[in-house]
C-alpha cells in the first residue's frame, strides 16, 4: 500500500510521580505507613510543552485501603521555578474496581505555558498549611525527525519517551472516523554519533488499524483498503523527549 507523507509532533515532556508513602525494609512488622499522614497525596501525570492544557492527578494518601475519600480541602498550584504561579482547577473523577473497591481521584488542570528547558513545581497546600510537592524539569527543544521509505531517523536526545505513529482512518461502513496509535519506540536503535532511527512498516501498522476496526483478515483489510471502505485520511509521527526524571 501507499501512504500519503507523514506529518511530525514533537513534544517534550516530564513526568510526575509522587509518593508520600513510608515503608520499611528491615525485619520488623511491615507498615505502609508511618505517623500521621492525614492531608498527604500522591501526584501523577506529565507536563507537555506541546499542550495548551496540562493535567496531573491527584489522589489523597488512604490510611486503610476501603477507606472513604469525599473530597479534597487543598489548594493545588504550579509553579514556574523563578517565575509565575498559577492555581490549578480541579476535576473528580471516580473509578470502580473489583470487589466494590471505589477509587476517586481528582484531575487538576492549567493552561499555563510549558517552555523548555525551564523547571516547574506542583504543590498541594492544606488549610493548615502543610504541603505535598514535586518538581520536574523540561528538557530543550529539539531538531524534527526525518522519514526515508522504511525509516525514521532524527538526532541524538537525551531521554526518549516515545515515538509512535497515530493513524486517522475512516470507515465508511460505520461512517466513523477513527484514531488510533501504534508505539515504535521498541524499534528504535541507537547509532552513536550518527544519532537514532526506526525501521517502520506502514502495512503492518495498517493491518493492527483495521484488525482493531473489525478485519482481522488482513485480505479483508486490503480489499476494504482497495475498494474504500478504509481509508487513510491522515498519519501523524509524533516523537517526544523525556526530562531528566522521566521513568522509563
Amino acid at each position: 500500500m501507499q501512504f500519503e507523507p507523514m506529518n511530525f509532533k514533537l513534544p517534550l515532556i516530564s513526568a510526575l510521580l509522587f509518593s508520600c508513602l513510608l515503608v520499611s525494609a528491615c525485619d520488623e512488622t511491615f507498615e505502609p505507613i508511618a505517623g500521621n499522614v492525614s492531608g498527604m497525596y500522591s501526584i501523577f501525570g506529565y507536563l507537555d510543552a506541546e499542550a495548551d492544557t496540562q493535567w496531573v492527578r491527584v489522589t489523597p494518601i488512604r490510611e486503610t485501603i476501603d477507606a472513604s475519600i469525599g473530597s479534597i480541602n487543598a489548594t493545588v498550584t504550579i509553579t514556574e521555578i523563578g517565575g509565575a504561579t498559577e492555581v490549578m482547577h480541579p476535576g473528580k473523577a471516580i473509578f470502580r474496581g473489583n470487589y466494590a473497591d471505589t477509587l476517586v481521584v481528582w484531575n487538576y488542570w492549567s493552561t499555563m505555558d510549558i517552555k523548555p528547558e525551564h523547571e516547574y513545581e506542583i504543590t498541594i497546600e492544606n488549610p493548615d498549611g502543610s504541603t505535598t510537592s514535586t518538581s520536574l524539569d523540561i528538557p530543550e527543544d529539539f531538531e524534527p525527525p526525518t522519514m526515508d521509505a522504511h525509516y525514521i531517523s532524527f538526532s541524538r536526545i537525551d531521554t526518549l519517551a516515545e515515538l509512535k505513529i497515530v493513524w486517522e482512518v475512516h470507515d465508511s461502513f460505520s461512517n466513523k472516523t477513527y484514531k488510533k496509535s501504534i508505539s515504535h519506540v521498541n524499534q528504535v536503535i541507537d547509532r552513536g554519533n550518527f544519532g537514532y532511527r526506526a525501521t517502520v512498516d506502514p502495512n503492518e501498522d495498517f493491518l493492527l488499524i483495521a484488525a482493531y476496526l473489525g478485519y482481522s483478515d488482513p485480505a479483508d483489510a486490503y480489499s476494504a483498503s482497495l475498494r474504500g471502505i478504509l481509508k487513510v485520511i491522515n498519519t501523524e509521527v509524533i516523537l517526544t523527549a523525556g526530562g531528566s526524571d522521566w521513568i522509563d
